[in-house]
């Protein structure tokens, strides 16, 4: 039943985005392809959400689990360090980005990243 609903809601994004190209209809898709597994596909959406106008400092949160879904541990932690200046983080996203900050700089030193 979840997939035929997240298969209803990429159709009627995709007939919003055939009229409008549309930064936060753009997000929205790309966090359904997300959670269908699709992750490919999820990252395209989010770079065309960038495009069309979306603040990257909005997508932090969907660019750095898409990351972890991807096993890509390198960018999570290039992403945790880069987004440093954000005016106002999340609860959940402070914990993630201090979590993955740390890790970096432990890989960084030549240490393994296991604590």
């Amino acid at each position: 039943m979840a997939e035929g609903l997240g298969r209803e809601a990429i159709g009627f994004i995709d007939r919003v985005l055939a009229e409008e190209r549309d930064a936060d209809m753009l997000q929205l898709k790309g966090r359904i392809l997300r959670w269908q597994g699709r992750l490919e596909d999820a990252a395209a959406c989010f770079a065309q959400a960038v495009e069309a106008g979306m603040p990257i400092d909005v997508m932090v949160e969907d660019r750095m689990e898409l990351a972890f879904l991807q096993r890509d541990f390198i960018r999570l932690t290039d992403l945790a360090h880069g987004i440093s200046g954000l005016a106002y983080q999340p609860p959940r996203l402070a914990r993630a980005l201090r979590h993955w900050r740390k890790k970096g700089d432990r890989l960084s030193a030549g240490m393994p990243a296991a604590e």
